[in-house]
């Protein structure tokens, strides 16, 4: 099977991903929520990736934040909410600063496949934050 050297997936797999993505984003809601899954998703295997890197396991977050292995558990797993607060939190517990920068959507092109979006990804600073909060 030939492999696609962009992202290590044959021809084949990308049609199926593609078509798995357009079900997942078929109505303004659906997309909606594909956008929080993936952000959770995203969110939780960074945090597990910088646990690996330091050598943390749950049991040693949850002693730095002063909370139960269960909680960690919970919230890594996407059980529950996690708020910025909460991953400002375990980013700290794991010697790390989390940041966070937002991105243009991709656009449906006419045949209901995405294309790249046409805005670059924007750094979103502490001092922007504040002011889209007043």
């Amino acid at each position: 099977m030939q492999r696609n050297t962009a992202n290590g997936t044959s021809p084949a797999e990308a049609d199926v991903n593609s078509a798995w993505l357009h079900r997942q984003t078929a109505t303004p809601e659906d997309h909606r929520l594909y956008e929080q899954e993936r952000l959770v998703l995203w969110v939780s295997e960074a945090l597990a990736r910088a646990m690996a890197e330091n050598g943390l396991s749950k049991a040693d977050l949850a002693q730095r934040l002063g909370t139960s292995r269960a909680h960690i558990t919970q919230v890594l797993s996407g059980s529950r909410n996690m708020t910025l607060r909460t991953v400002a939190d375990l980013a700290w517990a794991c010697n790390q600063r989390a940041d966070i920068r937002l991105e243009a959507l991709p656009q449906a092109d006419s045949r209901g496949g995405r294309t790249e979006a046409r805005k670059t990804a924007k750094e979103v600073s502490p001092k922007a934050l504040v002011a889209a909060e007043r």
